[in-house]
């Protein structure tokens, strides 16, 4: 699955976005959904709800991450240092 992912409503509004991938968020999200197109079209009055959370991942090992370098190329690894750690 890819790091980034948006969920886009019908109507245009961003549903969910997140850094990075995690399927049984996406599938309650999902599911989420279905309940609310289901009970605004039985005429059920519904209001959106804004969630923020941190949500945390593990940090993968030096050769993973630069088999990840190799394949996003050069400027990757400089902009991970730069995010990640302030710069190497």
């Amino acid at each position: 699955m890819p790091n980034m992912v948006y969920i886009i409503m019908k109507d245009g509004r961003i549903a969910y976005r997140a850094m990075w991938t995690h399927h049984v968020e996406i599938e309650s999200i999902l599911e989420n959904l279905v309940h609310y197109d289901t009970q605004t079209a039985a005429g059920a009055r519904v209001r959106a709800s804004y969630v923020d959370k941190l949500a945390f991942i593990p940090v993968y090992g030096d050769l993973v991450r630069d088999k990840v370098f190799g394949r996003a190329g050069p400027k990757s690894e400089k902009d991970y240092w730069a995010a990640f750690k302030g710069g190497r």
